[in-house]
């Protein structure tokens, strides 16, 4: 284990990464690692969670406002966007200017500065390192970049 600084913002990268390899089929010490890296976050993680959750009063009227704003169907009822992403909005301007407004008076906008602020301090996490080459050769990109804390740099890298 390596005790590591990383902002929290970081961690939840490295959490989704995590849990991105997790179900694979991978070298045996590359899927320890990743085992542990997730018990060892998981509680950090479950505490970020609750303290970035939006408030409880800006999450129940922006559904309701979202509700009421949202394209009809020939019943009357709200028209579900494509995958059931969300709702098809009627006027997004409006719709826009009114969630606005509704930051405005549930102090959603003030919560989202302090959980900007959360999101770049700094935690000591324990983190579970293996060495470059147990990291398997087809991850790549973003998942690779997610993974970083827990990869041992190898020795001989060419800058």
């Amino acid at each position: 284990m390596v005790q590591m600084l990383i902002k929290k913002k970081e961690i939840q990268s490295f959490w989704r990464g995590l849990n991105a390899v997790s179900q694979g089929e991978h070298h045996r010490m590359f899927a320890y690692a990743v085992g542990r890296n997730l018990q060892k976050l998981r509680p950090i993680v479950r505490l970020l969670e609750d303290e970035t959750r939006p408030l409880e009063e800006f999450e129940k009227k922006s559904l309701e406002l979202a509700r009421a704003m949202a394209k009809k169907d020939e019943s009357g009822e709200p028209v579900q966007l494509p995958g059931n992403i969300g709702l098809a909005i009627a006027d997004p301007p409006a719709f826009n200017a009114a969630i606005k407004n509704l930051r405005e008076s549930t102090g959603q906008d003030k919560r989202d500065e302090e959980i900007k602020e959360l999101l770049e301090s700094e935690e000591e996490v324990d983190i579970y390192q293996i060495d470059f080459d147990k990291v398997p050769e087809t991850m790549k990109g973003a998942v690779l970049e997610a993974l970083m804390p827990m990869i041992r740099e190898p020795k001989d890298t060419e800058e």
